[in-house]
């Protein structure tokens, strides 16, 4: 396994140079992820995700996590660089030292955003933040079946080991999903509780 230290180093080095990198993660069943990295902080890196040679949305890994820096260089990597959106644009304003800050920042920017956990099996929660409190977080979801929930569930933060926005999956779910229905209050979901989340 790659030292953290290393780790560090190459992902500051992506960074610096607008490079194509695969992150691995040490988390249960987690995929590799392309991406440009565009911040980096104690705790967190963020990137614009490539997928298929596009940009396609923002994803979040908790660096403690990270388990592996690869640079790509492969025929996507050359295709992102025509895009004339290139070079992604840099996010310093995203507080990466926090879950929290991370969390804040994905809600702010797009309207369903895709957690994952550490020690789950292979699955991602995918839906609209609704609140942070103490050390939870409240999520409203949506269903495999493009259905809303009822009610909005909880997660704990530190749980959480990636967390992604836009991505061409979440942006079809959405639609068909259609506009978020008012929450219940009497339905507010109780602290903790949680659903299977999607298969991927």
């Amino acid at each position: 396994m790659t030292s953290a230290r290393k780790i560090r180093r190459l992902i500051d080095s992506a960074l610096d140079e607008g490079a194509l990198i695969r992150l691995t993660s040490s988390a249960k069943h987690a995929d590799p992820v392309d991406m440009i990295v565009v911040g980096v902080g104690s705790d967190w890196v963020l990137g614009v995700t490539i997928v298929d040679g596009y940009f396609d949305g923002h994803h979040a890994m908790r660096l403690a996590d990270v388990r592996g820096v690869e640079t790509n260089t492969n025929f996507f990597a050359r295709m992102a660089r025509t895009l004339p959106d290139w070079p992604p644009r840099l996010e310093p304003e995203v507080d990466l030292d926090s879950t929290r800050g991370v969390l804040r920042w994905f809600a702010a920017r797009y309207p369903i955003l895709a957690f994952e956990k550490a020690h789950e099996r292979r699955a991602v929660w995918i839906g609209t933040l609704v609140e942070q409190r103490g050390k939870h977080f409240s999520v409203h979801e949506i269903s495999p079946r493009a259905e809303w929930l009822l009610s909005p569930l909880w997660y704990r933060r530190r749980d959480v080991t990636a967390i992604a926005g836009g991505g061409r999956y979440n942006i079809a779910l959405q639609t068909v999903a259609g506009a978020q229905p008012p929450i219940d209050p009497s339905r507010s979901g109780d602290m903790l509780s949680k659903t299977d989340g999607q298969a991927v």
